[in-house]
């Protein structure tokens, strides 16, 4: 064992011991099961940079030995953008724009304030996303959930993390509307053994009812129906992935439902999978979300974290299914559907909101249109602007829901400057971060 490693091991039993030895405490997580608590103040290449009340020193961390740290951070802030942007290498930000004119576009983003985009950099330009609102986040503490009280000490819950040893099942009743979005990170050893269920009328346990299943097991991933009446349950949603097919031991899980349509929409690790129609009567209608590890034994082990349930909007996923069609122009999509080929000239305030001025192909005169008119920019793909991805080393989610691929960030203060593939050096408001993950550790391909 190397200094480093007797120094995180010191520390793991001492926070055990002393869980409050700091006010505000950022959580890092190790590969393997250790966790340590305190204040980073730097992220490179070399590894994260911690300081703990236990050691006189800040003690760097190596990077390879880094899964994700979780930044504390509170409350939401009161005006999220409607716009996003894309970048070349799959980055995303909520933006307010204010002007583009030649090579440059110039937004106001929450925690980062006004940024310069050059024109080159910028894939997609989104308008009018619809803010999802959160109707629950966390998981938060057993106590909060019905049956929490009951579990063993092999459920335990830290920071936002739930971690599930062996067998148990909890259940929490919301609020939700027809249509819904649910979110988690699962993170597991050996073999994963679990099933979310939502839509659920929290019936007692045994009992058939009508609601959603998400299991993932030994053979695969699917989505069930459990039906009240006639044939208990049905596969929608069959996909023959072993645990194998995702490195790492974790994966991004998002459920979309339109009750009003019977229909599911599944994303894992941000890829769309798939719409998917309940072929079953009597679409569920419960408010309930349940964890089930029961099937698991006394040997499985399971993490979930980054729950959440939010309102959504059938119309805010426009911007998943648009094509880019030809790389080689602008294209220009309205909020009907229309779409143009040409170039993007501008984006003005004219002190009524935003203009897009768009030269089409087929005519002289630009098209003018107000922002609340446009629906998405595909911005013609500039030679020389291949993804710098691969030079990053972390990936950096953001409070408003988007994400930057950094490869250093240190904190000053509230502040926290980060050096970004193509943007250069950035300025963040430390409260608007919410975790740092290591590249390394996640799946090849798809974006996040």
């Amino acid at each position: 064992m190397n200094n480093t490693d007797r120094i995180a091991a010191y520390l793991t039993i001492a926070m055990a011991v002393l869980p409050n030895f700091v006010t505000r405490a950022d959580v890092i997580e190790l590969k393997g099961s250790d966790r340590l608590d305190g204040i980073v103040r730097g992220i490179s290449p070399d590894g994260v940079e911690l300081e703990s009340e236990l050691s006189p020193k800040p003690v760097m961390l190596r990077g390879e030995a880094i899964r994700r740290v979780t930044f504390s951070s509170e409350g939401m802030p009161e005006d999220i953008p409607s716009s996003q942007i894309e970048l070349s290498n799959g980055d995303l930000l909520a933006v307010n724009l204010e002007s583009l004119d030649g090579g440059h576009l110039i937004a106001n983003t929450p925690y980062a304030g006004k940024i310069d985009f050059p024109r080159s950099v910028i894939q997609t330009m989104q308008m009018g996303v619809f803010q999802q609102s959160v109707i629950y986040s966390g998981p938060g503490p057993l106590k909060e959930w019905q049956g929490g009280a009951n579990l063993s000490t092999a459920w335990t819950w830290e920071t936002g993390s739930l971690h599930m040893e062996g067998p148990g099942i909890i259940s929490k009743e919301l609020e939700l509307p027809d249509q819904f979005a649910i979110k988690f990170d699962l993170h597991w050893r050996d073999t994963p053994n679990i099933d979310i269920r939502f839509a659920d009328p929290l019936v007692e346990d045994g009992k058939p009812c009508d609601r959603y299943i998400f299991r993932f097991a030994s053979n695969g991933i699917e989505v069930r129906r459990e039906a009240e009446s006639g044939k208990r349950y049905t596969t929608i949603i069959p996909l023959f992935r072993t645990a194998d097919f995702y490195p790492g031991n974790q994966i991004e899980i998002e459920i979309r439902v339109d009750r009003p349509k019977a229909m599911l929409y599944l994303f894992l690790n941000g890829e769309r999978e798939g719409r998917y129609h309940d072929p079953v009567p009597n679409v569920p209608s419960g408010n309930g979300i349940s964890i089930d590890t029961s099937r698991a034994g006394r040997n499985g082990s399971h993490e979930l974290t980054n729950l959440q349930v939010l309102d959504w909007n059938e119309q805010s996923d426009r911007y998943r299914t648009e094509e880019r069609g030809n790389a080689l122009t602008d294209s220009m999509i309205e909020r009907y559907g229309d779409r143009f080929s040409g170039k993007l000239q501008s984006i003005q305030d004219r002190g009524q909101g935003m203009e897009f001025v768009f030269q089409t192909d087929f005519q002289s005169a630009p098209i003018v249109l107000p922002e609340q008119d446009v629906s998405t920019i595909f911005l013609k793909e500039e030679s020389g602007s291949t993804s710098k991805q691969e030079q990053a080393d972390y990936i950096l989610r953001l409070k408003t829901g988007g994400f930057l691929h950094v490869t250093a960030c240190n904190f000053d203060g509230e502040k926290a400057v980060v050096q970004h593939p193509l943007l250069g050096e950035l300025t963040i408001d430390r409260s608007g971060v919410t975790e740092l993950e290591k590249i390394a550790t996640r799946t090849s391909g798809g974006k996040r």
